[in-house]
């Protein structure tokens, strides 16, 4: 953990955790150590080299407090990375250890290129020598430049109160700076005003290459006053294009491969909860794997089917499987870790499931609030529908 804001460091970390792993960085070298970030068993560590037999052993033997104190890792987000740290700075989280004749320091979570690292060692000994230094990761090597890879969902007609769009990116992304590279237009060219929903934290799932994109819902429930004074952002039988513009970067600072247009058309608002009871069942045979087939009534929310819907078996117990959804959200695929036994199954589904419209089984959008007023917070329940698997 670092001394930036709360905000920040978790953007940082996020990005960090959507990181590669470099082999080497600059090295630097003071009083005789030499202070490096550098690759072991797969992990990135600080490692300081240019100790002596008696430094390291009275490392090895002092107890871990001792060690704490001995090497400190700082993450620094200025420019000048060779300012000290502020002086309520707390030191990164992570395991020190003397390995193969060097000190190193394991971070809890994977560093990051963009930001610099001060690293503070003091020895015990006769000596009691000591060293500050700044180092980084090396640069990594030149990659394929990203791309939108899709944007959910892929239907090019949409409902009036049409909720979310989920931006896939084919690798991680910067962080913090979505909403000025996303643009709403009319089919006369002009741009839609304030359609978005700009959260921070941006909502992004945690490799960093999905990106969760909410129309307003002020401009989509009735009787709200960003709807009374602006209209709704999209407006049944018009058309409109939705532009991720090339600027925007990747989590290595690089722009985007192309600009992306999704273009679809708006028909009337979806005001129908999805229906369970009018879902269709593709039952596979026992002592096979085939798969499970549900196609629903209408086109659900992509991300939600891939955890919203899960199979239990007769002792009640969650089958493990893998998930596909086809047919552009009208249908959920479930094909089993092994063979399907004879039975009763159940298959359970989350309430909150939506349609593209953000209904719910659990409620049609126009009572969700979204915390505008006072109301006891939803929970998830879940729904059990039978299923029964017989040999063919």
């Amino acid at each position: 953990m670092t001394s930036v804001s709360s905000t920040r460091w978790q953007t940082a970390v996020l990005i960090a955790l959507a990181s590669c792993c470099y082999s080497s960085s600059a090295m630097a070298e003071e009083d005789g150590l030499q202070i490096e970030i550098k690759e072991v068993d797969g992990r990135q560590v600080v490692s300081v080299a240019g100790l002596s037999t008696a430094e390291l052993e009275s490392i090895a033997t002092s107890g871990a407090a001792p060690a704490a104190e001995t090497l400190g890792v700082f993450a620094i987000e200025r420019e000048n990375a060779s300012i000290a740290p502020a002086s309520d700075a707390v030191a990164m989280f992570g395991k020190r250890r003397v390995r193969a004749s060097r000190l190193e320091f394991v971070p809890k979570y994977p560093l990051n290129p963009r930001v610099a690292y001060r690293v503070e060692v003091r020895l015990p000994g006769k000596q009691r020598r000591s060293a500050t230094a700044v180092v980084r990761l090396a640069a990594p090597a030149p990659a394929k430049p990203t791309r939108v890879l899709q944007i959910y969902p892929i239907q090019d007609t949409l409902p009036e109160n049409q909720l979310k769009f989920y931006l896939h990116f084919s690798a991680p992304m910067s962080i913090s700076e979505a909403y000025g590279h996303i643009h709403l237009f009319n089919a006369d060219g002009s741009e839609v005003d304030y359609p978005f929903l700009k959260l921070e934290p941006e909502l992004w799932d945690p490799a960093g290459t999905r990106f969760t994109l909410l129309i307003d819902p002020g401009r989509i429930k009735q009787g709200l006053r960003p709807r009374e004074e602006n209209g709704p952002a999209l407006v049944g039988g018009r058309s409109y294009r939705l532009e991720i513009a090339r600027q925007w970067r990747d989590a290595q600072s690089n722009p985007l491969a192309e600009s992306y247009v999704k273009r679809f058309r708006v028909t009337a608002p979806d005001a129908t909860q999805p229906a369970p009871s009018e879902w269709k069942f593709s039952r596979p045979a026992a002592g096979s794997r085939e798969p499970l087939a549900i196609d629903f009534d209408e086109p659900l929310d992509h991300a939600m089917l891939q955890h919203s819907l899960e199979v239990v078996d007769p002792a009640g117990m969650r089958l493990e499987g893998k998930v596909q959804v086809a047919d552009n959200a009208r249908q959920w695929q479930f094909v089993p870790a092994q063979p399907w036994d004879e039975g009763r199954f159940q298959l359970k589904v989350n309430s909150l499931l939506e349609d593209l419209a953000g209904n719910s089984l659990d409620r049609p959008f126009e009572v969700e609030n979204f915390g505008l007023t006072e109301r006891p917070r939803r929970e998830a329940a879940w729904l059990s529908l039978p299923l029964r698997i017989r040999s063919r």
